[in-house]
């Protein structure tokens, strides 16, 4: 994979164990000024979930500051310096967080989170799941899930300077050989 690390927006997608938040973390490894925003929440009766957060968080380095955050991430980047490399993994928790939100206000929420990417005067990689491979979801929750960030996914992915498909630990350019057709 060959990235230059400037200003910009680099989006990561694939699957669930695809290896993005891997890729993601390795295009940084050598870097000292990282904020991570980690979106994925502990959650008291998941063992499971728990034992995967804590396995992302032993992975990066000692000098990255991590910032456990699900919520007003517009707020947080916008206290974070300029020279900073921001690594957002994932926005499904940030998604997540908001389900109960009613469309208007899901909106005003995903604006100004766009609004704050866009202004960050350095370079931010965002992680973002792929959901929309499945099945359809017998819930509507999953369902919602599934459309709002298969569309803040399209929404960031124009306002991109790479953007990369993980797919068995592999890496595909979308940005090299794909054609934007919306």
């Amino acid at each position: 994979m060959s990235i230059i690390l400037n200003k910009g927006i680099t989006l990561i997608t694939g699957p669930s164990r695809s290896g993005k938040s891997l890729i993601a973390e390795k295009l940084l490894k050598d870097k000292k000024n990282v904020y991570y925003i980690a979106t994925g929440i502990k959650k008291n009766d998941d063992n499971l979930w728990n034992e995967r957060i804590l396995k992302h968080l032993n992975r990066r380095p000692e000098e990255w500051e991590t910032i456990e955050e699900n919520k007003n991430l517009d707020f947080l980047i916008s206290q974070i310096k300029p020279n900073k490399f921001l690594l957002i993994d994932s926005l499904g928790g940030f998604v997540s967080a908001y389900l109960d939100y009613n469309e208007e206000d899901w909106n005003l929420i995903k604006y100004k989170f766009i609004d704050s990417i866009v202004k960050y005067q350095g370079y931010i990689l965002i992680v973002i799941e792929q959901v929309g491979w499945g099945l359809v979801s017998d819930y509507e929750l999953g369902n919602l899930f599934r459309d709002r960030i298969g569309l803040i996914s399209q929404e960031i992915e124009v306002l991109s300077i790479d953007s990369w498909l993980i797919i068995q630990g592999r890496a595909i350019d979308l940005k090299k050989i794909s054609i934007n057709l919306l």
